[in-house]
């Protein structure tokens, strides 16, 4: 079984390396999502071409079919 020490050895290890790692890594991550809301907002989806209605549905098919806007 570990000893006190071993367990503060690790407490510290974690504090010095893990700590900031976990900070360091929440915000890439939060800028990248950031990034990726802003390109949303400035990139309409669907914006290289004009929206095609889908085909009509039949009878046995019209649960899978919806009357929204395909790209």
């Amino acid at each position: 079984m570990p000893t006190l020490e071993t367990w503060e050895l690790l407490s510290y290890v974690v504090t010095v390396i893990g700590l900031p790692l976990a900070i360091t890594v929440f915000i890439f991550e939060q800028r990248k999502e950031r990034d990726n809301q802003e390109f949303l907002k400035i990139t309409p989806i669907c914006a290289c071409s004009p929206p095609k209605k889908l085909p009509p549905c039949r009878q046995n098919n019209a649960s899978a079919c919806s009357s929204f806007l395909v790209c």
